[in-house]
């Protein structure tokens, strides 16, 4: 810390006290009885107070809380003070801020929590404090302060750190934050690392080892365009990637988790052939075989089988049984010229002949019948004679006849 800075900030807070005591004016307010009002200024300083008092004037501008035992600086105390430009809580006992306890502080220019017990400070404290030109954290347990608890761009003209146990590596954002601040004059403090004591805005932080931290996980995706699979996502240990001695990034850089999505399509396929069976049991026929598109059916979408259900090619089995069917009758001239006689009528079976073990034509192949001419010129027993010797002939021709039809019909058959 600079003496000469020091110096003035004894000589302007003797000066305050100075004046407090020459011109303090009674507040009229009962809950600051104990408070002096001057005008927009309210000074509670030295009053023992262990915290801020309520129903402080709305339109105040500077606020003096100093030497208190002000432990806490919580989020609502301060909320009404949109005119506040002076803060002072200089030598109370104060070990945390809440979240947004100065947001609503947009005037304010000069914030002062010398003195105190804090031994850190939450991200986005002094975030929306656009008009603050002078911050003073001197004479606290700080061991760090992160750039986190400003905006990326400030008013800043002043900002003191002094006094506080800082290790210089914990300051690296701090520090490169600092050298993107425009309108700030005095960055005063210094910090320890390495062995040594260095002045913060001399410090060199590439030698501070960095640890990894992980980036943004990637996009998730399925391992699927449908039904079930694994979800994904990736993250890299590049934000920052360890250098200087740094730890790596804890944790796996997968994440994956089950992933269901609509049902495939299944395409159909065929089953196999059927057993070939002919259209008949001797000859020549069709040969056919059937298959279906059920191995799988398909469904959600999916194409049916390409190609015939039916299969056909022509078969021969061995010659089909012919039975034998008579041929027409043939009739032959009477035994006699004259008188009674025989006459004869004969068929074959051969329209078709039997053949490959068909039946043989049922029935005689011949016939006789009684043909009857004219009268003989010679006497009617010689006629007798002569017809009964015809008749017995007819017979034993068919006997013969009959004979020869039985020994066919048994060749036939055998």
């Amino acid at each position: 810390m600079k003496i000469g800075t020091m110096l003035f900030k004894t000589i302007v807070v003797l000066t305050l006290r100075f004046l407090k005591e020459v011109y303090a004016v009674q507040c009229t307010e009962p809950a600051l009885s104990m408070c002096d009002c001057s005008g927009l200024e309210v000074d509670c300083s030295t009053r023992n107070l262990a915290q801020i008092p309520s129903n402080i004037p709305t339109d105040t501008t500077s606020l003096l809380l100093y030497e208190n035992n002000i432990q806490s600086i919580d989020n609502t105390s301060l909320s009404a003070l949109t005119s506040l430009e002076n803060l002072d809580f200089d030598y109370n006992e104060i070990s945390s801020i809440e979240a947004g306890a100065f947001s609503s502080l947009r005037s304010l220019s000069i914030l002062t929590v010398d003195n105190n017990k804090l031994t850190s400070i939450k991200p986005d404290t002094f975030k929306s404090l656009g008009s603050l030109r002078e911050l003073n954290l001197e004479y606290n347990k700080l061991t760090t302060v992160s750039a986190s608890i400003f905006a990326d761009l400030t008013a800043l003209e002043y900002l003191y750190l002094g006094y506080n146990p800082l290790i210089c590596c914990t300051m690296a954002d701090l520090i490169d934050w600092s050298s993107n601040q425009t309108r700030l004059r005095d960055f005063d403090g210094d910090c320890t690392d390495f062995k040594t004591n260095t002045d913060l805005d001399a410090f060199d932080v590439s030698k501070c080892p960095v640890d990894g931290e992980w980036s943004s996980w990637s996009n998730s995706t399925c391992s699927v365009t449908c039904g079930n699979g694994i979800l994904s996502r990736n993250q890299t240990c590049d934000n920052p990637v360890p250098s200087a001695g740094g730890k790596a990034c804890n944790g796996s850089s997968v994440d994956s988790s089950d992933c269901s999505l609509s049902d495939c399509p299944v395409d159909g396929e065929w089953s196999s052939w059927s057993n070939s069976t002919c259209s008949v049991t001797c000859g020549n026929g069709i040969l056919s075989r059937n298959r279906t598109c059920d191995s799988p059916v398909p469904s959600a979408g999916g194409k049916t089988c390409n190609g015939s259900s039916v299969d056909t090619s022509d078969c021969s089995l061995s010659d089909c049984p012919v039975d034998g069917h008579w041929g027409s009758w043939s009739t032959g001239p009477c035994s006699v010229t004259c008188g009674n006689g025989i006459r004869y009528r004969q068929r074959s079976c051969d329209s078709p002949p039997a053949s490959n073990n068909g039946q043989y034509c049922i029935g005689s192949s011949t016939v006789s019948v009684i043909c009857t001419l004219g009268v003989c010129p010679e006497s009617c027993k010689e006629s007798e004679k002569k017809l009964e010797s015809k008749k017995m002939k007819a017979r034993k021709w068919k006997r013969y006849q009959n004979r020869k039809l039985n020994r066919r019909t048994d060749t036939n058959n055998n």
